[in-house]
């Protein structure tokens, strides 16, 4: 009994450790630094861009295989995969050999990028998107003027639809709802084209005026956009654009957020910049916020302790069943690291600023436990409840409701098992509670 009674003991001690703990950053792989990219339907399978070459892993990031067939001599700067068919994908630089394309998963690739211009510094394509509802590649070129280009055939030739008297620098960001709405970024602010990229009108804000901006992202099923640039600055929409407002006063960064910009597919309040320290006085990294823009901290839970204007964050990227975000770095390390978000939007770690009072995950009890956990939750309003299970590593395990509720208190009870009926192991799992756009999670742990 004294030997049963140690075991418990210790497995307790163990557990207000674990669900105490913060996400970190885990490294995946040393010396890979480049663009990333996750196949949107395997998120094992990972691409890094970067060194005139294209880096892969199967394994989510074990093992890696580096293939140069086809990408010249440059250094790529991005990757887009056609989510309908992956092992098509497109990589895209400056300088570089302007966009090759490749139709088996990035072993070969040939050049797609007939009817794009290039000067003495060769092609100097920043940004490119693919629409798999209209079939169109988008791609920004600065090479002998300022423009957009788009392709109706997988790249294999493109037509120049504008020019631009300033530099393009941004991603591409296609509206869900409206493929027929496209934006993009730069010098002197953020265009947008509401026919397929055939015309754009720059959007008018005083705020948004020589920004010089990097990088947009969009809030999935809503009206929102973030766009980020140089100097620390971060601008939000709630209307598609057409009004913007600065969120980067609670800031502290003086460098540049051209390390990515993404709003996360696991909780859409959750918001990530890379930054560049560059200079002494410059704070580079990780930027996070946990409510949608009203405040930021910098994220290096894991990292090695360097001073933060040593940090250049390169990409940023995430895969859509695991949950996981991915970043890589050019300095201190010049590494690719990967970070929970399962971990991450758990109740514990939310700050007071950003908790959901519409409704309300309480501590499930007991926990931990062996054989069963009762789950108890309140809604303020009638409301569809959607509760979730998921292990660690980001996968549903199983859905404990799916219907709509009454105001009031509600309680459900889960045994442990998966949707097949079949036991699950001890460790640490999520319930994932959801009310239209809000989400709030709690870590539980099963102990067998």
């Amino acid at each position: 009994m004294k030997t049963l009674k140690s075991i418990f003991m210790l497995q307790l001690l163990l557990t207000v450790n674990l669900l105490a703990q913060q996400a970190q950053w885990e490294l995946v792989r040393e010396g890979l630094v480049g663009h990333i990219a996750v196949d949107p339907t395997n998120p094992n399978i990972i691409y890094v861009a970067g060194g005139a070459s294209l880096n892969k892993s199967t394994d989510g990031g074990k093992t890696w295989v580096r293939y140069e067939q086809g990408y010249g001599i440059g250094g790529p700067d991005g990757i887009v995969i056609d989510p309908i068919n992956p092992q098509r994908l497109w990589v895209y630089g400056t300088p570089f050999e302007g966009i090759v394309r490749s139709e088996d998963g990035g072993v070969t690739a040939t050049q797609a990028d007939n009817g794009i211009s290039y000067d003495h510094h060769g092609y100097q394509v920043t940004g490119m998107a693919y629409d798999p509802k209209s079939d169109i590649l988008y791609a920004c070129n600065q090479a002998n003027g300022f423009g957009v280009y788009r392709s109706f055939d997988g790249g294999r030739s493109w037509e120049h639809m504008s020019r631009f008297p300033y530099v393009i620098y941004a991603d591409f960001v296609l509206v869900e709802e409206d493929s027929s709405w496209v934006y993009t970024a730069g010098i002197q602010g953020v265009l947008r084209s509401k026919d397929f990229g055939k015309n754009w009108t720059q959007l008018q804000s005083e705020l948004l005026d020589r920004k010089e901006l990097y990088h947009l992202a969009s809030v999935p099923q809503s009206s929102t956009l973030y766009v980020a640039g140089r100097f620390g600055k971060i601008f939000k929409s709630y209307d598609l654009g057409d009004t913007w407002f600065s969120i980067s006063d609670t800031v502290t960064a003086l460098g540049n957020f051209n390390g990515g910009l993404l709003v996360s597919a696991f909780d859409t309040n959750y918001v990530f910049i890379g930054g560049d320290g560059g200079f002494v006085n410059d704070i580079g990294g990780v930027f996070l916020s946990r409510d949608g823009g009203k405040s930021w901290q910098v994220y290096h839970h894991g990292l090695s302790e360097y001073p933060l204007s040593q940090w250049r964050v390169w990409s940023l990227a995430q895969s859509n069943n695991t949950h996981y975000i991915f970043m890589t770095e050019s300095r201190p390390f010049g590494s690719l690291h990967k970070l929970s978000q399962v971990l991450l939007t758990s109740v514990q770690e939310h700050s007071p600023a950003s908790q959901i009072i519409d409704f309300n995950l309480q501590p499930n009890y007991p926990n931990p436990f062996h054989a069963e956990t009762k789950i108890e939750f309140s809604v303020n309003n009638a409301s569809y409840i959607t509760l979730d299970v998921y292990n660690v590593v980001g996968e549903r395990v199983c859905r404990l409701i799916n219907r709509r509720f009454s105001t009031g208190t509600h309680s459900t009870f889960w045994n442990g098992r998966d949707s097949k009926g079949d036991e699950l192991g001890s460790g640490i799992y999520l319930l994932r509670l959801q009310a239209g756009k809000e989400i709030l999670s709690r870590k539980i742990l099963l102990i067998r």
